[in-house]
């Protein structure tokens, strides 16, 4: 298990991510973790310090990601470790929370992510506000490295043929591999966007510079083998609503499985992809700790007010992986004092939609005020047809959506 990672910490509205890279003195020695124990000690002793280092304060919300195949590569006790210190989701998961996917559009989404490792597909289905991992397929010779390799062996190539040197020295040359496989790695989102793609390297081997031109039908001459896995492997897929494409490798997925699935499959989105799963993990992290901020003052509050016969705000338990309602919500006849009957209920995970068949013409939509005879007011309905049905639409931001009739209302 690979745990540099950087450390992800969230700007005071949690929709963008900085990158807190450790150096060689902050990560010491490389030790490998190979226990449960190991991993609890590089949690407390490395990880909480730097995270508390680069976010200013000791207010922190841990999200973690694992892999969505995480069943076979971790052990349960690692599982219990990570959510003793936070929040642990999938990295399909945290893929549709960046990318703020409405359940109530798209309910079946795959999620793509071309890494180093592989091709990993998810599909992930959301029921009741929860995103759930459905299927989980990974193409293993679609990686990082089967990428650069083909194209830093061609501008090898290139370069032995322009200097006459024996075909095959320069990339026998361990270090001038590294260098090329660095300068390509690097050059691979530019043929999305240009024709001709110029790789430079200095002092690529016996001191000369390396400067190589590749045109665009050369590198998909180069990649094509890889490109038909790609879109064999798609096509084996299921039907789903829409597509999230995630890693490093976007930039050359996202034109074939456009070709392949179409481009009106492919979710639009200002989102780093090569960033979404750090992206999700912080907005995670951002809405547990206001979650819990709101659960602690609207507490504090109530105690302050009686403390006798306070409501305590039941604890937020810190793998909780969704937004949830924090109110109850109800509706009641025309008569202010009729007791209400409750639609949605608090703690219910959001976004979150029900239904409700009209009885009377006048119909009253309250919030629930516990351990008070009033309620307060939402919405008054009047003139309702009888045969009509009331829809509620209450999204992750809150914002309550009244339905009726073809005519729509929302309560900020």
């Amino acid at each position: 298990t690979n745990l540099k990672h950087p450390v992800v910490s969230a700007n005071h509205d949690g929709h963008r991510a900085t990158p807190v890279v450790w150096s060689m003195e902050e990560h010491g020695p490389e030790v490998p973790v190979t226990t449960a124990e190991a991993l609890q000690g590089f949690f407390e002793k490395k990880l909480l310090a730097l995270a508390t280092s680069s976010a200013h304060t000791k207010d922190l919300s841990i999200v973690t990601s694992i892999p969505n195949d995480h069943g076979e590569t971790f052990d349960k006790d690692w599982i219990e470790v990570l959510q003793s210190f936070g929040a642990v989701i999938t990295e399909a998961a945290a893929v549709c929370v960046a990318y703020q996917v409405d359940p109530l559009q798209y309910s079946r989404v795959l999620v793509l992510d071309g890494g180093a490792s592989a091709l990993k597909a998810t599909i992930m289905t959301n029921i009741n506000g929860l995103w759930k991992q459905e299927q989980f397929t990974k193409l293993t010779s679609i990686r990082g490295s089967a990428l650069v390799e083909p194209l830093a062996q061609a501008v090898a190539q290139q370069f032995e043929q322009t200097h006459r040197f024996p075909r095959g020295e320069v990339w026998e040359s361990k270090r001038a591999r590294i260098k090329l496989l660095k300068a390509c790695e690097e050059s691979l989102s530019s043929f999305q966007r240009l024709t001709n793609v110029s790789i430079h390297v200095d002092g690529l081997y016996e001191g000369m510079d390396c400067n190589v031109t590749i045109s665009k039908p050369k590198w998909e001459h180069i990649s094509s083998v890889l490109a038909n896995q790609v879109k064999t492997f798609c096509q084996s897929l299921t039907t789903v609503d829409t597509v999230l494409i995630a890693g490093n490798l976007h930039d050359w997925l996202t034109p074939i499985v456009k070709m392949t699935l179409g481009t009106e499959k492919i979710y639009s989105t200002s989102v780093d992809p090569s960033e979404a799963v750090a992206l999700g993990c912080t907005l995670q992290s951002y809405w547990n700790l206001e979650h819990q901020r709101r659960n602690n003052n609207s507490n504090g509050s109530k105690n302050n007010k009686n403390n006798n016969n306070s409501q305590t705000v039941p604890h937020l338990h810190p793998t909780l992986s969704v937004p949830c309602c924090p109110v109850a919500i109800g509706i009641q006849g025309g008569e202010t004092g009729d007791e209400p009957q409750i639609l949605i209920e608090k703690g219910t995970p959001l976004p979150c939609q029900v239904e409700y068949e009209v009885t009377q013409e006048t119909l009253n939509l309250v919030q629930l005020l516990p351990q008070q005879q009033q309620h307060k007011a939402l919405a008054k309905l009047e003139e309702l047809d009888l045969a009509s049905t009331l829809s509620l639409q209450l999204s992750v931001q809150g914002r309550l959506r009244i339905q009726i009739n073809g005519e729509s209302l929302v309560i900020g």
